[in-house]
Parts: C-alpha cells; structure tokens; sequence
C-alpha cells in the first residue's frame, strides 16, 4: 500500500527540516559570537563582523519563532 502524506503532514515535515537546519545555524552562528567576543579586549564593543553575526542570529530566531507560530506542534 503506498502511503501520500496530506498537504498539512507534508508542510510539517518541511518545516521540521527547516527547524533543524536553522537550529544548526544558530549553534554555528552562536559560537562565532563567542569567538569574537573571546579575541576582544575586554570592555571594548563588538567589532563589525561580530555585529553582524548579532544580527544575522537575531533574524534566525525570528524565522524560527515565525515557524512556531505556524506550527505550534513543532515547539519544543
């Protein structure tokens, strides 16, 4: 018997994948951060690349949140 995943099993299953990979990138995108702020003296602001890690970081959190939000099943 073959088995077709619904529209609404498949869009899940798409947005699980993609939780994942955005929870990868998030690990990734965090430790640079780390990194950056490990190297720098302290007191001193972040620099320009650790700023945009901030804010490449933040939006990842937004895409994640949004998929949350449309998928409440998908929480943690």
């Amino acid at each position: 018997m073959i088995y077709e995943m619904s529209n609404d099993e498949s869009d899940l299953a798409q947005a699980r994948r993609l939780l994942a990979s955005l929870q990868e990138n998030m690990i990734h995108t965090t430790r640079m951060i780390e990194k950056f702020e490990r190297q720098r003296p302290a007191g001193s602001s972040a620099g320009p690349r650790e700023r945009v890690l901030r804010g490449e970081l933040s939006e990842i959190h937004g895409y994640v949140n949004r998929i949350y939000e449309r998928f409440p099943e998908t929480r943690p």
